[in-house]
């Protein structure tokens, strides 16, 4: 079964392995408070999430109150 993740900002959903194509053309960046930003670690800030029964994705591990 395919892993999904989900990109925090833009909201995008793809299967991980298509991430993993993607990963080599984004761009290593530093951030506004000057810290740098690996390709590593942007595909280590998107969230695992799977489609409930109604279709909605739904982050895995993350408890909702």
């Amino acid at each position: 079964m395919a892993r999904y993740l989900k990109h925090p900002v833009s909201g995008a959903i793809q299967a991980e392995e298509k991430w993993l194509e993607e990963m080599p053309t984004w761009q290593e960046r530093t951030l506004d408070q000057g810290k740098f930003k690996s390709r590593e670690q942007q595909f280590a800030d998107l969230i695992e999430v799977v489609e409930d029964e109604n279709g909605d994705w739904i982050a895995v591990g993350i408890d909702e109150e």
